[in-house]
C-alpha cells in the first residue's frame, strides 16, 4: 500500500514538474487566469534540472527534514548538515530542496577538483550551477561562491568581490549575522586561498606571492571539511608547478604537505573529522603532491634548515632573507 502511494505521488510530482517547466518556457500556456507571481531565480534554475536528479527519495527526505528543522544525516560525511537547519535564508520546502541539490552539485565538484577528474571550465560550470540553485544568501550559496573563487581562475576577482561586497567574509567590513562562526572561518580560509592563487598568477612580485601562499597554507593546517581541503589542495598544486618555486620555498612546500599527510593519520582526526571515504581521497591527493614537490626539492641547490616544523612569521622572514 505504501509503495502504491509513493508511486502515485512520484507520478504526480513528475507531471507537475514537467508542467512547470513548460510554463517557465512559455507562460501563455498557464491555466491560471490571474497574474502569476514569478519564481525566484534560484527556483527557476532548480526547475530547469531533470526531475530524476532532483526528486530522489533522499533529496525529498532531506528537504523535508531541513524545512521542519529536524536532524539531518549527511551521506557525504560532511559537518555542515546541522548548520543548515540554522539557515534563515531558507523560506520553505522548495528552498530546502534547492539547498540539497546545490550541496550535492558542490560536493561533486569539490571531489573532482581533488582527484583531477575535471577541467577548470567543467568545474566552473558545476560551481556556478551550485550557487545559482542555492537560495541567495544561504550557507549553500556562500560556500559555492567561495569555492568558485578558490578553484576557478576565470572570474576569480569577480567572485572574491561578491564575497566582500555582501560581507560574507570577515576580511571585508563584517560577517553576515545569519552565517555561523565556524562557517565564516571556513569561508575566510577559502578566500585567502583564492587571493593567494590570484597573486601567484597576477603579481609582479613572484617571490612575495610564493611567501604569501606558503603562509596561507601553514595557517590553514589540515581540516576535515571538503571545501577547505579542496581549496588548500588546489593552492598547493598550483604552487608545486610554479616556475619560480625553488630553494627554500620548494623545501617549505614539501614539508608543509608532508606534515599534512602525517597529521591525516592521527587517530583524533580520523575519528572525529573525516569519514573513511574522504580520508582515502585526501591521502591519495597529498601523496601525489609529495612526489611532485620532492622532485622540485631535489632539483634545488639552495641550502635549507632541516629542523623545519611549522612556518611562523619569523620563519618566513628568515626564509626570505636566506632565499634572497
Amino acid at each position: 500500500m505504501t509503495d502504491a502511494i509513493n508511486n502515485a505521488g512520484r507520478h504526480l510530482a513528475c507531471s507537475q514538474w514537467q508542467l512547470a517547466q513548460e510554463i517557465i518556457n512559455n507562460p501563455r500556456i498557464s491555466k491560471d487566469p490571474g497574474p502569476c507571481e514569478p519564481l525566484p531565480d534560484h527556483l527557476v534554475s532548480l526547475l530547469q534540472q531533470p526531475i530524476d536528479e532532483v526528486m530522489t527519495d533522499h533529496a525529498v527526505r532531506y528537504a523535508h527534514n531541513l524545512a521542519w528543522n529536524r536532524e539531518l544525516l549527511d551521506d557525504h560525511g560532511e559537518e555542515d548538515g546541522d548548520m543548515q537547519t540554522e539557515d534563515t535564508a531558507m523560506l520553505g520546502s522548495l528552498d530546502a530542496l534547492a539547498v540539497w541539490i546545490s550541496n550535492n552539485k558542490l560536493h561533486n565538484a569539490l571531489l573532482a577538483s581533488v582527484d583531477s577528474r575535471q577541467t577548470d571550465a567543467t568545474r566552473q560550470s558545476q560551481l556556478e550551477l551550485a550557487f545559482r540553485i542555492a537560495p541567495p544568501g544561504s550557507l549553500s550559496f556562500v560556500r559555492a561562491l567561495a569555492a568558485a573563487a578558490a578553484l576557478c581562475e576565470a572570474d576569480r576577482e569577480v567572485n572574491l568581490g561578491r564575497l566582500m561586497e555582501d560581507n560574507l567574509s570577515s576580511t571585508s567590513s563584517g560577517i553576515t549575522a545569519s552565517i555561523p562562526g565556524d562557517v565564516c572561518e571556513i569561508i575566510d580560509l577559502v578566500a585567502e586561498c583564492a587571493k593567494a592563487r590570484d597573486m601567484l598568477v597576477n603579481s609582479q612580485d613572484k617571490f612575495s606571492a610564493l611567501g604569501t601562499a606558503l603562509q596561507v597554507l601553514d595557517r590553514a593546517g589540515l581540516r576535515g571539511d571538503l571545501l577547505t581541503f579542496a581549496a588548500t589542495y588546489q593552492l598547493m598544486a598550483e604552487l608545486s608547478e610554479h616556475p619560480d618555486l625553488e630553494g627554500n620555498a620548494a623545501y617549505s612546500l614539501n614539508q608543509l604537505i608532508v606534515n599534512k599527510l602525517m597529521r591525516l593519520d592521527e587517530p583524533m582526526l580520523q575519528r572525529n573529522d573525516i569519514c573513511q571515504r574522504l580520508h582515502e581521497i585526501y591521502k591519495a591527493a597529498l601523496q601525489k603532491l609529495v612526489l611532485r614537490t620532492s622532485t622540485r626539492r631535489r632539483n634545488s641547490v639552495a641550502s635549507v634548515d632541516t629542523g623545519y616544523g611549522s612556518m611562523n612569521d619569523d620563519d618566513h622572514k628568515s626564509w626570505t632573507l636566506t632565499a634572497a
